[in-house]
């Protein structure tokens, strides 16, 4: 009896739970557009690093208050290494830090095309600028997620982020497009 009745609780709540669990994903990304259009509606839940990562936009000021020098990275800021470097990057260095970090990826985005450019080769064509854009839309969703203008998707900031597996991708579509670009330098490729 208890078998049965264990087996018909399974089969009844398998199908319940799965939609519970459908909801709660669907209510969770819902809680992340609303967080990203105003976090203070949910400041201790869903905004709380927003609010977290703004507070530190604004304690950075135009120089910023000092490398190593950031008192929300010493707080309950839970993702400050990770999906939030960019807000404690700017609270130590400033909004010339910010200019200074954005002036180092179009730097490398610019030369990625400019060699995509001059290269005859399709395939070396699509290495560089596969790695450019791969670059590109990693900046542009961390940046959007941690200054709140878009939702935060979990994109790290590529080469400051402290994750190891986009650290290695990243660093490995580097140096194939330096293999690339030495053989193009060397004239083996056109």
């Amino acid at each position: 009896v208890f078998g049965a009745l264990a087996f018909v609780l399974i089969v009844l709540a398998t199908p319940l739970r799965n939609i519970i669990l459908n909801a709660e994903s669907d209510f969770y990304m819902i809680r992340r557009f609303t967080s990203a259009l105003n976090p203070f509606m949910d400041k201790y839940g869903s905004g709380f690093q927003l609010i977290k990562g703004l507070i530190s936009f604004a304690t950075g000021g135009l120089t910023g208050v000092g490398v190593g020098a950031s008192i929300q990275k010493y707080t309950n800021f839970p993702a400050a290494s990770t999906d939030y470097i960019l807000a404690i990057i700017v609270e130590e260095t400033g909004i010339l830090g910010f200019v200074a970090l954005f002036a180092g990826y179009m730097l490398i985005i610019m030369r990625l095309f400019n060699y995509a450019k001059r290269i005859e080769s399709e395939k070396a064509k699509m290495v560089l600028i596969g790695t450019a854009f791969y670059l590109f839309v990693h900046y542009v969703f961390n940046v959007g997620g941690v200054t709140g203008l878009i939702p935060l998707t979990g994109v790290p900031l590529l080469l400051m982020s402290s994750g190891g597996s986009s650290t290695m991708s990243f660093m490995m579509a580097i140096g194939v497009c330096q293999a690339v670009i030495c053989q193009y330098r060397t004239g083996r490729l056109k």
